[in-house]
C-alpha cells in the first residue's frame, strides 16, 4: 500500500497548514465580544465548627463582557498577518507534495531504466554464451587460439556481473519508488 499522505514530510506540512488555519480563527474571534460567566464561593466563619454551616457560605455569579473595540485596526492587522502565514504554509505544502511526486516519478523512471537495461544485458548474456560455445568448438577443432576462448569467457563474465548488478538495481529502484510513494511495511488491516 502506498499513499503520499503517509510520508512524514507531507504530514508535517499538513499539520502546519491546519495550525496556521486555526490561528486565523483565533485572530478573527478577537473581533467579537467575549462573554464569560464568573462565579465565586467563599467561606466566612468565626469558628471552625461553623465553617461549613449555611450561614458561613457566600456565593456570587455574574457575567463579564470583554471587547477590544478600540483596537480593531490591530486585530485586523493580526488577521491579515495570520492569513499571510497560512498562505505561506499552503505553498510549502504544495511544494512538499510536488517534491514527493517528483521523487516517485524519478524512482519509476529509474525502475523502468533498470528493467530495460536488464533485458538488454540478458540478451547480451545469451549472445556471449553462444560466442563462448562457438569459440570452444572452434578451439577444439584447432581453428582458433585458446586466448580467444578466454577472451570470450571474460566478456561473458563481465556481462553476467553487469546483469546481476542491474537485477539488484531493479529491486533498489522499486524500494525507492515504494518509499517515495509513502508505502509502509504494515498491512492496512494492521493499522
Amino acid at each position: 500500500p502506498s499513499d503520499l499522505g503517509r510520508r512524514p514530510d507531507i504530514r508535517q506540512a499538513e499539520r502546519e497548514v491546519e495550525a496556521t488555519s486555526s490561528r486565523i480563527g483565533v485572530a478573527v474571534a478577537d473581533l467579537y465580544p467575549q462573554l464569560t460567566l464568573t462565579g465565586r464561593v467563599t467561606l466566612d466563619a468565626r469558628t471552625f465548627s461553623s465553617l461549613f454551616s449555611p450561614a458561613s457560605i457566600a456565593s456570587s455569579v455574574g457575567p463579564a463582557l470583554q471587547w477590544d473595540i478600540l483596537n480593531f485596526g490591530r486585530v485586523r492587522s493580526r488577521i491579515v498577518a495570520r492569513e499571510a502565514l497560512f498562505d505561506q504554509s499552503v505553498v510549502r505544502y504544495q511544494q512538499t507534495v510536488l517534491r514527493a511526486i517528483e521523487e516517485v516519478e524519478n524512482g519509476l523512471r529509474g525502475h523502468q531504466s533498470a528493467l530495460d537495461r536488464t533485458a538488454d544485458l540478458s540478451s547480451a548474456r545469451t549472445a556471449m554464451a553462444e560466442a563462448v560455445r562457438l569459440s570452444q568448438s572452434q578451439y577444439r577443432q584447432g581453428l582458433i587460439a585458446f586466448q580467444t576462448v578466454l577472451d570470450a569467457q571474460r566478456q561473458l563474465l563481465r556481462v553476467e556481473e553487469q546483469l546481476a548488478a542491474s537485477q539488484g538495481n531493479i529491486v533498489l529502484n522499486l524500494i525507492r519508488v515504494y518509499k517515495a510513494a509513502g508505502g509502509g511495511w504494515a498491512d492496512e488491516e494492521d493499522e
